[in-house]
């Protein structure tokens, strides 16, 4: 029998250019102080206020929505901005067939920090982080118990709307262990409450 010597090569590095793995993006940090200092109780609102954000469903209008909050970074769709916890993803949210995570499941007392990738990182991701990556970092340093409370209305005296969070944690030399529960209730408002959407106007 014919017995041929074969080479093996093996590949250990590569010279072809990896700007969409390498390169810098802009990150917009939004820490805990300005979370609490916002006065929002849903820090998905809160991300919606960013210039960045584009109009997406949220819990001051849902209309015909489900009633979660998305985040809609650059106006591409909230199925294209990415949401992780932790750095790892977060399941989709809402009725039927929603394809993006639901911001107001995640209480805001667990949140240290929310870190705003302001760049495409589908290169990294994928296709659900074509507008961009917010990843939400929970709190996990030292030993934790709060208990906060929220009350608030709008200035025609309607509107009311309550929450209650609790979080408690225990951090040891081996893990941690977070408990946490929150409560929320918003009272409708109906258009015909207001005189500026009492009537459907249409300019032809």
């Amino acid at each position: 029998a014919l017995v041929e010597n074969t080479e093996k090569i093996i590949v250990t590095g590569s010279r072809i250019p990896r700007a969409n793995l390498v390169k810098s993006g802009a990150v917009t940090v939004i820490s805990r102080e300005d979370i609490e200092a916002s006065g929002f109780n849903n820090f998905g609102d809160l991300l919606q206020s960013m210039t960045v954000s584009s109009p997406s469903s949220n819990t001051l209008n849902n209309g015909n929505d489900s009633g979660v909050t998305n985040f809609n970074l650059r106006g591409i769709g909230s199925n294209r901005t990415l949401v992780l916890l932790n750095s790892r993803r977060l399941p989709n949210g809402g009725n039927g067939a929603d394809s993006s995570p639901d911001l107001s499941a995640i209480p805001t007392a667990i949140i240290e920090r929310v870190e705003v990738l302001l760049d495409g990182a589908s290169a990294v991701y994928g296709s659900d982080a074509v507008a961009g990556v917010v990843n939400i970092i929970t709190r996990h340093t030292e030993d934790i118990f709060e208990i906060s409370a929220h009350y608030g209305e709008s200035a025609e005296g309607d509107a009311e709307n309550y929450n209650v969070e609790l979080v408690a944690g225990i951090v040891g030399d081996k893990g941690r262990f977070m408990l946490s529960a929150s409560y929320d209730e918003k009272s409708e408002v109906y258009a015909g409450d207001r005189d500026f959407s009492r009537y459907a106007l249409n300019l032809n």
